[in-house]
């Protein structure tokens, strides 16, 4: 598209981290939304949505 580009990334997050609150939700997701998350990911054996993660800069001398 012209001189449009876009980066992609692809990463890994850990599960443990997400559930002892170092990864923070951004949202509610009501449980009844969530299993059917859960069911249409498991019907289809993959990960279908994107995910967005941000981090806080620790400076720019400082590594992550």
């Amino acid at each position: 598209m012209g001189a449009h580009s876009q980066i992609g990334m692809v990463a890994v997050a850990s599960l443990d981290a997400y559930e002892k609150g170092l990864i923070k939700k951004h949202e509610f997701t009501p449980p009844d939304k969530e299993n059917d998350r859960v069911h249409h990911m498991d019907a289809l054996g993959a990960q279908v949505g994107p995910v967005f993660l941000t981090y806080k800069s620790k400076g720019k001398d400082k590594k992550i």
